[in-house]
């Protein structure tokens, strides 16, 4: 939007997610980054703006014609693989079930199915279109199950505090044992959020492993440091290559623990200093696994 990238486009229906602190390196503060948001939803011909956001109700309130979504909801049943809730399109109530699990897909779901009824389609088939959807590669993806292996594995894009807090969260209510975690930031962006990873993930966590994500031209280990400067207890480990640092966290899981991997979801290759490479988590659990249970 800043770029002016999709400025040839007209588009029918805009939706307001929510707004947290994010490429803060290239809008500079909140302020600036919510009016570039702003706009763009402002200029749309319908728009749908979650409102239980605080930046969400300032958007609405400034534009009275928006369609406010706020969670008018019944029977919500969150799990980490599904969710399921009634809510109100129109004057009919229709019931939703996604099998992407966690409460942002709450979220995330009656927002496309309030952006979809405004664009005209049928409230049956915004019920079937959201219920066909078996997952979401990257989005609390499990790639462990316990019934197979007695602890569960996750795969999910946060890379962001807000992010991380929301899926941790959600993972902590349905573990029986402990929360491992690995995580990384990017190197050559907002390097002002990574001390704020550090210490979200170390206080919603029982075990952290600090490792690399995409660090591009910067020092891998310098991104660490600074990820390792929000944290002060002695629950995390750095191990700075990822690989190695799945091992670890596949080894060390136990029955009832939940292991999250943070922050690459849907990427399938990692960005270092000399390009792009390929590197796919899910072929590394299996890598682990197989050593760990020799199978």
């Amino acid at each position: 939007i800043l770029q002016r990238k999709v400025d040839a486009l007209n588009f029918n229906v805009g939706v307001f997610t929510n707004l947290t602190p994010e490429h803060l390196d290239c809008h500079g503060d909140m302020e600036e980054y919510f009016k570039v948001k702003a706009s763009f939803v402002a200029r749309c011909s319908k728009r749908v703006v979650n409102c239980d956001d605080p930046y969400g109700g300032r958007f609405a309130r400034s534009i009275p014609s928006a369609e406010v979504t706020r969670a008018v909801l019944r029977d919500v049943v969150v799990k980490n693989d599904r969710v399921s809730y009634s809510c109100k399109l129109g004057k009919e109530w229709i019931g939703i079930e996604s099998f992407v699990g966690g409460e942002f897909t709450v979220y995330n779901t009656l927002l496309a199915a309030r952006a979809a009824y405004a664009a005209e389609v049928s409230a049956e088939n915004i019920r079937l279109g959201i219920g066909r959807v078996s997952s979401v590669c990257g989005r609390m993806e499990k790639v462990v199950s316990a019934e197979e292996y007695g602890f569960e594995l996750y795969i999910d894009y946060a890379h962001t505090p807000a992010a991380l807090e929301c899926v941790l969260n959600g993972l902590r209510k349905s573990s029986g044992g402990r929360l491992i975690c690995v995580f990384g930031c990017g190197g050559e962006r907002d390097a002002k959020k990574r001390p704020l990873m550090g210490k979200c993930v170390e206080y919603l966590s029982d075990a952290v492993i600090v490792t690399s994500d995409n660090p591009r031209g910067e020092d891998a280990l310098a991104v660490i440091k600074d990820i390792t400067r929000g944290m002060k207890s002695d629950r995390f480990v750095v191990i700075p290559e990822r690989k190695a640092a799945i091992f670890a966290a596949v080894s060390m899981a136990q029955r009832g623990d939940t292991v999250l991997l943070a922050g690459k979801g849907h990427e399938k290759y990692e960005i270092g200093p000399h390009g792009k490479v390929s590197f796919d988590e899910r072929a590394v659990v299996k890598e682990a696994l197989s050593i760990k249970y020799g199978k």
